[in-house]
């Protein structure tokens, strides 16, 4: 990944104001959450550099107090390491409830960072599994846009079963499990009110998760857990009145905002490796073996060269032949005009 700078430079009035730096992620989900790893890896990426960056500010404050010891000064240290703020924004309908789990978690790694601040903002839905992931923002660090769709804090199931249809057609569905509790609603078994109770006791209790991690992670800015989590979804001025966002904006205007308080905005991009020539490539990513490709490429390129240099060779030597052959005919044709003019 790389970083692409969205800002203009500030002047150096702004600077004296702000050293803040903003660093916009983006995470548009799908039902299954199928972009987690590379969302992982990100999230990863930035902490990692986060830390680095730390750790060699520590470094340089260290050494400048050494100097002042040495020089029997007092430390008046510049070397101060300008506040992260990471802006996520965030589109996502919900969908499985353990991919949503584990998307939550990816972002709340970033917000329980020391030193970063994790704002989320939503311009069209988070809902269910969506809203999952925005309530992970850093406390106040929640916006959405006036007309988007937040909240859905529910769980659904649904299932089709065939039994009955089956049987009317003669067939007879035999189902082996090692207990109740295993697979209670299946597609071709029989329903029992006994497999209905279970299966819905697993909706409830995850039900109770969702409502408990949602209560957790928005405290009391959440004003009543049970009215807003019936499932429904509001609009943002309503979800702001419910306590479910902490304010109503575009991610444009808060980018703009942080661009004229002279903060650096910078955005994390998918890097892609450049394509020349033979070794040519359009994947995408941190850690892409490409010496491994060039490589490949160098050998089958080589490869080709010899088949090249055979089939010239080759050539080469028929023309040669040929050559010899004509040459002979020559000699031949001479001798015999040699022969007849003395003769």
């Amino acid at each position: 990944d790389t970083i692409e700078n969205t800002s203009t430079t500030p002047s150096p009035q702004q600077q004296q104001i702000s050293n803040n730096i903003t660093v916009i992620l983006e995470l548009k989900a799908d039902t299954m959450v199928t972009q987690i790893d590379a969302f992982r890896d990100r999230v990863s990426f930035l902490i990692s550099e986060h830390r680095r960056n730390n750790a060699l500010l520590a470094s340089i404050q260290q050494k400048e107090q050494q100097n002042c010891n040495n020089t029997n000064t007092t430390s008046q240290s510049v070397s101060t390491l300008p506040s992260l703020e990471i802006l996520l924004l965030l589109e996502s309908p919900g969908g499985a409830v353990h991919n949503y789990g584990l998307a939550a978690s990816q972002v709340s790694r970033l917000r329980d960072e020391d030193g970063i601040t994790l704002t989320i903002c939503v311009d069209t839905v988070a809902a269910s599994g969506g809203y999952m992931i925005a309530c992970q923002s850093s406390p106040g660090r929640l916006f959405a846009a006036p007309f988007a769709a937040v909240g859905s804090i529910g769980v659904i199931a649904q299932t089709v079963n065939f039994h009955e249809t089956l049987a009317n057609y003669g067939a007879k569905s035999i189902v082996f499990k090692s207990s109740e509790a295993k697979a209670p609603v299946g597609s071709i078994g029989e329903v029992t009110k006994e497999g209905v109770a279970i299966f819905q006791k697993t909706v409830d209790d995850m039900h109770a998760s969702f409502k408990q991690f949602v209560v957790e992670s928005r405290g009391i800015r959440l004003l009543d857990i049970d009215k807003v989590s019936t499932g429904e979804v509001w609009l943002g001025k309503k979800a702001l009145g419910l306590g479910l966002i902490d304010g109503i904006t575009t991610s444009d205007d808060y980018i703009a905002k942080q661009i004229l308080a002279g903060n650096t905005v910078l955005k994390l991009m998918d890097h892609e490796t450049p394509r020349f020539g033979f070794f040519a490539s359009g994947r995408k990513g941190l850690g892409f073996p490409l010496v491994k490709e060039f490589k490949k490429s160098y050998t089958k390129l080589c490869k080709m060269a010899t088949i090249a240099a055979d089939a010239v060779a080759t050539t080469e030597a028929v023309l040669d032949n040929q050559l010899n052959s004509r040459s002979s005919t020559f000699a031949r044709v001479e001798n015999l005009k040699t022969m007849s003019f003395s003769s």
